[in-house]
């Protein structure tokens, strides 16, 4: 269904609410890191192909673009960091707090096809560090302050004939770290009525992609990182998918934040959760059996975000309380 909405570009602040950490019942996971969540093709999330010729850029390119230093640019973006989960990687991103992180929820679920059910990854299993704070120290995630969307598939249908819906709007994660990082400054939060409005630039921030040029490190480097310049392309015009956007990713790049400056602060407005989308939830939208990336279609050829918006952003102002990342604006 295609759905018209107005938006309104609001001021953005920290002001938030606060509650205690959410406790969990995440069962043990056999095969933790392994799911779709990493872009594993199911259904519409497809592997990544670049949108266009490749616009991302890793630090040294993006220090001379920005006319800054290597070591401005680490110090401005410590707050994004990796996590990896078994073998598999994604990105993370302190938010409002240095201990308050966002990422994709698809990191902590893998579907079961033949039920149309999620099966929960345990958050102990996953580690995180931050390589542009110039630290080696991993975190773990604090016991019990894991929250979600929910389960990012459903079965719809009867038992014996029923189809997987995919819903990528429930494709967030927040929680806190055991410990909180010092001298990192967290990237801000919107005010709890702002919609991000189509035709935004934001800067994409993330700790991997596997088709991005190949480093001289491993993916814990800050060679991995890359930065790119892109658009909320459009929003809200499919169910299920808040919104569109011609940003790059790949493997390692799932939760990568998408960044405004916003009253001279760094506000995080969403975060990227799936890939190139020929088809949702079985329809396909170019009409084809697919097309190269060359031949991208506005319509038909995207990646998919989810605003900090709704639940997700409730979520994050629960959390923060009056924890502010620079105090109210």
């Amino acid at each position: 269904m295609i759905k018209l909405m107005g938006f309104n570009l609001l001021l953005l602040l920290v002001l938030a609410g606060h509650v205690q950490a959410l406790p969990t019942s995440f069962p043990k996971c056999p095969n933790p890191g392994f799911g779709p969540g990493f872009e594993k093709s199911i259904g519409l999330i497809h592997k990544a192909t670049m949108i266009g010729g490749e616009s991302r850029s890793n630090i040294n390119e993006w220090k001379e673009i920005t006319g800054s230093t290597v070591a401005a640019v680490k110090k401005k973006y410590a707050a994004t960091g990796v996590m990896r989960c078994g073998t598999a990687s994604s990105t993370v991103q302190l938010t409002g707090h240095n201990d308050l992180v966002t990422g994709a929820g698809h990191a902590f679920t893998q579907p079961d096809d033949e039920k149309g059910i999620c099966v929960h990854f345990e958050p102990s299993d996953c580690s995180i560090s931050f390589p542009l704070t110039g630290s080696k120290k991993i975190h773990k995630i604090k016991s019990g302050s894991m929250k979600n969307g929910g389960c990012t598939i459903k079965a719809v249908g009867p038992p014996d004939a029923f189809q997987i819906v995919e819903f990528p709007n429930l494709d967030w994660a927040v929680f806190e770290l055991e410990t909180p990082l010092e001298n990192v400054e967290p990237y801000d939060v919107p005010l709890s009525n702002y919609r991000v409005p189509r035709g935004t630039t934001v800067l994409q921030v993330s700790s991997g992609g596997d088709n991005f040029k190949k480093p001289t490190r491993d993916r814990d480097g800050s060679s991995f990182y890359n930065f790119q310049n892109c658009t909320i392309v459009d929003r809200d015009k499919y169910d299920y998918i808040s919104l569109q956007t011609d940003c790059d990713a790949g493997l390692g790049s799932s939760g990568a934040g998408q960044l405004a400056l916003i009253n001279d602060r760094l506000t995080l407005l969403a975060i990227n959760t799936a890939q190139v989308v020929k088809k949702i939830n079985g329809v396909r939208l170019d009409g084809s059996n697919g097309q190269p990336a060359a031949d991208y279609d506005r319509d038909a050829h995207f990646n998919v975000s989810k605003p900090l918006e709704d639940d997700f952003l409730e979520e994050i102002r629960r959390r923060l309380g009056t924890r502010f990342s620079s105090g109210p604006q």
